[in-house]
This record gives structure tokens, C-alpha cells and sequence, in this order.
């Protein structure tokens, strides 16, 4: 395998939650212990002056002072293509890719001799037992297996709806990226005249229509397939994401006339989720086969930022986001309706579903993100 022809190393600063690249010395010393498989521990300095001393097995460093654990994160940009992925199970049977860059960390890792690792996903960082094949997340302990296959997309065909995406979504714009000397933003390959360079109306928007990045269309297809459903620069949203939320549940609320803890001054309004028995389809894990239905009740604050977080969870749910059918960590009992993964408070009282938590909301937003819906998505108050 040839080198990565970029690699970015940046840690995530607490307060914000936002990745921050490390100052290029001190990449270049993370990426030597890296590629020799180093596990000794080592010191970097982080542009507000702290020091932090470096676990690459952990992909975490420590605050000298206040012995704070910050996440560090290693990305790969370039032409070289890994001969396998990485994948995890989400339920009984049903295995998922990682993101593309976790992916690849995790194969590289693997490569230099690591026999664990960790990747962020969030605001959670999971664990990575490379030998055992399973992962860990730091914050709940929740185990899942994963496993290592070989590496499909390296002779990628889209698929009949992603090459519809393209014809859509995707403009042609060889000659004008070209014309500015671009280069592919997932391979870093320059565009010349035997390759093709497409861009989306998307990431013109958000660029004030102003071409600043373009893709091989087998680059981005590639990263289509891999879950990205957003631009990986701008971040703008290439296509809707959709779930496989049973198609016969309801939604439904009602306002109570008392506040919850945190929130004296708003309302409490009251989501009621309904789903039925029914047969699963082709998209759920045993197709044919019946399943549970359920009633699941959340609360959130009238706040603005509480109707705001109400109106995108309605669209979450109306793109079946918000629950699939699977295992129920509680329950253990199989082919049943569950959360998939956008998490809800179900109690009024304090405590760990409950309120107060100031974090909640911007985790939920956050959550909601990473299924392609933003606060721009809002379809307003009339909703």
C-alpha cells in the first residue's frame, strides 16, 4: 500500500465540540510514532499553549495540568486504497460500514501494528479492540462486535439511484475546475484532461456560488456508499438520508400546562409514538417475519430551541429516522421495534432521561445532523 499522499491530525476541543488541526511539527510526530507502531507515550503542544501527552492507542491526549481527555482523530486524503473495510454490527446479523476515514484509521492502525485503536462518531469515541473485533464506546460501555472485509468499492460501480443522484445533483465542471487548478477533495488528485470533475448545487450554495471543491464522480460515489450523505468540506447534504422506520407508525403530541426542570418558564410538550405489529419488508433484518410494535413516550421544553428540535424530529420521523427494528438492549427480545439511535428524553424527572441536562438539545441537534437534517431544514412553525 502506498503512503497517503495528506494526512491530518486534530484533536476536538472541549467546549465547542469542533475538530482542530494540530500545528504541522506536531502532526509530523504523531504521523512517525504512528507508522512505526510506537505505543510509548509522547508530548505535543496545542495552539492555545497546553500540553498534552499522546496515547496513540487510545487516540486521546491528556491536559497536563487539569488531566483532561481530549479525542485525537488521524484522516487520510489521498490516492491509496486500502484492500479491506471495517464494518460493525448493528443488531443480530446486520453489519454496517464505517465511515470511510474511520475505515481507514482502522486498517492503518492495524498495518503499523496496533492492536487497539479509537475513532469518533459525534460526540461519542469508541474503542477498537483490533485483535478481538469489537468496539467499545468510552461514554456508556455499550460493546459492539466488528469484523474486517475485503475492500468492494476499490472496483465500485454506482448503484442505478446513486447514478441517478449524479445525473440530478451532479454538474459537470471539468474545464472550469480545471481552469482554477483544482484537485479532487477525497483523493487529492488534480483534474486534467483524461479525468472528469463534477460539483453540486449544494456546495454552491453554500459557497456563495462559487466553485471551491469538485469530485471524481467515482470518488464521490465511493463516499456515498460509505454513509457520507453530506459534502465532506462544506458539509452541505448531497441527498435525503432515509431510515427503515416501520411505514405504519404515528406521531403525535400534546402541550402539558407545567415546566420541566431547567425550562420555569416554557411549557412541557408531550410525544407519543405508535407503532403496531406487523410484517417486516425487505429492508428490515428478517423480512417476512413478524415484529413488536410499541409505544414510546419523550418530552421536550416549548423553548424556541425545544419547537425547533420538535418540528426537525417530525421530519426525522416522516424520513423514518427515528426508530428500526431490532434487539432491544433492555429486553434482549429480538424483532422489535427500537430507537435507531436519536435519542429522546423519556422522563420529566431528573436523572439520566430525564431533565435538566443543558447538553441535551445540542447533542439531540447534533444527532439529527448526522442524519442529514439541519436546523436549515426547519420547515417552520405552521408544520
Amino acid at each position: 500500500m502506498s503512503q497517503p499522499s495528506r494526512v491530518c491530525w486534530c484533536y476536538r476541543d472541549e467546549n465547542t465540540f469542533s475538530w482542530m488541526n494540530l500545528d504541522e511539527r506536531f502532526a509530523i510526530i504523531c504521523e512517525d510514532f504512528f507508522q512505526r507502531g510506537d505505543r510509548s507515550n509522547f508530548e505535543i503542544q496545542i495552539a492555545d499553549g497546553r500540553i498534552l501527552l499522546v496515547s496513540l492507542e487510545y487516540m486521546s491526549a491528556v491536559e497536563a495540568l487539569s488531566q483532561v481527555s481530549i479525542p485525537l482523530q488521524r484522516n487520510e486524503h489521498g490516492t491509496s486504497q486500502y484492500q479491506h473495510d471495517w464494518e460493525y454490527e448493528e443488531h443480530r446479523g446486520h453489519w454496517i460500514s464505517y465511515h470511510i476515514q474511520a475505515s481507514a484509521h482502522i486498517e492503518a492502525a492495524m498495518t503499523a501494528g496496533f492492536r487497539k485503536t479509537a475513532i469518533c462518531a459525534g460526540h461519542d469515541q469508541y474503542l477498537i479492540d483490533i485483535h478481538r473485533h469489537f468496539q467499545t464506546n468510552v461514554r456508556t460501555g455499550f460493546r459492539r462486535r466488528n469484523r474486517r472485509v475485503p475492500n468492494n468499492s476499490i472496483s465500485f460501480a454506482p448503484t442505478n439511484q446513486q447514478q441517478q443522484h449524479e445525473e440530478e445533483n451532479g454538474t459537470h465542471c471539468t474545464e472550469e475546475a480545471q481552469r482554477l487548478g483544482l484537485s479532487c477533495v477525497i483523493c487529492m488528485d488534480h483534474f486534467d484532461a483524461s479525468s472528469e470533475a463534477i460539483s453540486f448545487s449544494a456546495c454552491l450554495s453554500q459557497q456563495n456560488q462559487t466553485l471551491s471543491h469538485a469530485f471524481h464522480p467515482h470518488c464521490i460515489n465511493t463516499w456515498l456508499k460509505s454513509g457520507g450523505g453530506r459534502c465532506p468540506v462544506c458539509r452541505a447534504s448531497l441527498h435525503i438520508m432515509t431510515g427503515t422506520q416501520p411505514k405504519n407508525g404515528t406521531m403525535s403530541d400534546e402541550l402539558l400546562h407545567h415546566s420541566l426542570p431547567g425550562f420555569p418558564s416554557a411549557l412541557t410538550r408531550r410525544i407519543r409514538y405508535y407503532f403496531p405489529d406487523g410484517v417486516q419488508g425487505p429492508e428490515h433484518p428478517n423480512p417476512g417475519c413478524m415484529y413488536l410494535g410499541t409505544t414510546r413516550i419523550a418530552y421536550l421544553p416549548t423553548t424556541p430551541e425545544g419547537n425547533l428540535a420538535f418540528r426537525l424530529l417530525k421530519l426525522a420521523f416522516s424520513r423514518r429516522l427515528i426508530f428500526r427494528v431490532g434487539t432491544s438492549i433492555s429486553t434482549g427480545i429480538d424483532n422489535t421495534v427500537i430507537w435507531a439511535g436519536i435519542h429522546h428524553k423519556t422522563s420529566q424527572t431528573p436523572g439520566p432521561f430525564g431533565f435538566p441536562d443543558p447538553n441535551y438539545l445540542t447533542i439531540l441537534f447534533d444527532e439529527l445532523k448526522s442524519n442529514g437534517i439541519t436546523k436549515d431544514d426547519d420547515p417552520g412553525p405552521s408544520s
